[in-house]
């Protein structure tokens, strides 16, 4: 075999396998991104229906919504969120006799924080990191019954 024949079929090779390289990892990235995007429909579908259980705005419905997201995340979630997820769920528990405002604040920023860290937002949480629940206004018929400002 004459060494030119042999150069061209290493060549050959190589370029082969550059090219199955490459595409093996452009499919692996492409997999990751669908995984975060699909992750990332999940969490904010979770957050969203923390709407519909919290304070007034709490309906049968809202619960609902609340199981079926909650139940989602168990699908794809790593550990550490479904973690913090159970020990937030411990806290909306209204049985739980240990159950406090600052407590279930404090899970619900260990979940956050979780999430965010699966997600990988940059830049990066601290330690400081806090998250804070809002109910939005009054009901309307609450508003009707509120005194005027002065």
């Amino acid at each position: 075999m004459s060494l030119q024949l042999l150069n061209g079929m290493v060549a050959a090779f190589g370029s082969l396998a550059l090219a199955a390289i490459t595409y093996f990892l452009t499919k692996q990235r492409e997999r990751d991104a669908e995984l975060r995007s699909e992750s990332l429909r999940h969490y904010k579908v979770y957050v969203e229906s923390i709407n519909g259980i919290i304070g007034d705005r709490w309906t049968p419905e809202g619960n609902d919504e609340y199981a079926r997201a909650f139940n989602n995340l168990h699908l794809f979630a790593p550990q550490a969120v479904i973690e913090a997820l159970h020990e937030y769920q411990k806290e909306l528990n209204p049985d739980n006799p240990e159950r406090t405002s600052e407590a279930q604040r404090k899970r619900y920023t260990d979940l956050m924080f979780q999430i965010r860290k699966d997600l990988k937002v940059k830049p990066n949480d601290n330690v400081r990191f806090e998250a804070w629940l809002w109910g939005g206004g009054m009901k309307k018929e609450t508003q009707s019954e509120r005194p005027p400002s002065s």
